[in-house]
């Protein structure tokens, strides 16, 4: 009888354990994407395309106009191309039969050979870290600030020893510099693109918006998708 309470007090005490509020629902869009692109059962397994060379993309279900928000990717396969691998935010102007380095709505990525890219540039406006195959990537956007910043397996925030999002030291501005700026108030969603090209297997990545534990702690202040 005394192992049985005890259990019973185990099973009490794990089930009151508070788990983080988990982003429901919050997947890559099968509507919003390159058409060719697969996509998981669960929608957060992304995995590219075997064709003429190109990069295409897609975004999250979710999307918002304010708030804080982070997310992770990581990079199952590069296909040897990592460098053609982006990771970041656009709204819905941006086409996803290209990358996010384009002149038509509003981006901004990462890319694996470490630039960053920004659709009112049309080109890359910062050089940050690089990332490559079996690398976590995290994304801290902070929306009330027009801010992103990017990390690779818990380093650096934006490759910046001092860089926080918390504090808002280091980040990427999304309203200045460049002709066509992140406007305030349109909806922005987390975005992803793929090289498109001969190689065997395609590139393939893993998002994670909250609904499972984060391989690495979020920056105070920052929640998850949805």
């Amino acid at each position: 009888m005394y192992e049985i309470r005890r259990d019973f007090r185990l099973l009490q005490t794990a089930s009151m354990v508070p788990t983080p509020a988990a982003a429901a629902g919050v997947t890559w869009s099968p509507t919003d994407k390159f058409a060719d692109l697969a996509l998981s059962a669960d929608k957060l397994t992304i995995t590219g395309v075997i064709g003429s060379f190109g990069v295409v993309g897609a975004r999250a279900t979710a999307s918002a106009s304010a708030g804080k928000y982070y997310w992770e990717i990581t990079l199952a396969e590069d296909a040897s191309f990592a460098g053609f691998h982006e990771i970041g935010v656009s709204n819905a102007a941006v086409s996803t039969a290209g990358g996010m380095g384009g002149t038509t709505g509003s981006a901004v990525a990462l890319q694996g050979d470490g630039a960053v890219l920004a659709a009112w540039a049309g080109s890359a406006v910062s050089t940050l870290m690089t990332y490559a195959e079996g690398n976590v990537i995290s994304i801290a956007l902070d929306m009330d600030n027009w801010a992103i910043w990017w990390r690779v397996n818990g380093g650096n925030w934006n490759n910046n020893a001092s860089g926080s999002p918390s504090g808002l030291v280091g980040g990427i501005s999304l309203n200045t510099g460049g002709f066509a700026p992140f406007p305030a108030g349109a909806p922005y969603f987390p975005a992803i693109c793929h090289i498109r090209y001969t190689n065997d297997p395609p590139q393939q990545s893993i998002a994670n918006f909250g609904a499972t534990a984060y391989a690495y702690t979020p920056p105070a202040g920052f929640g998850n998708w949805g």
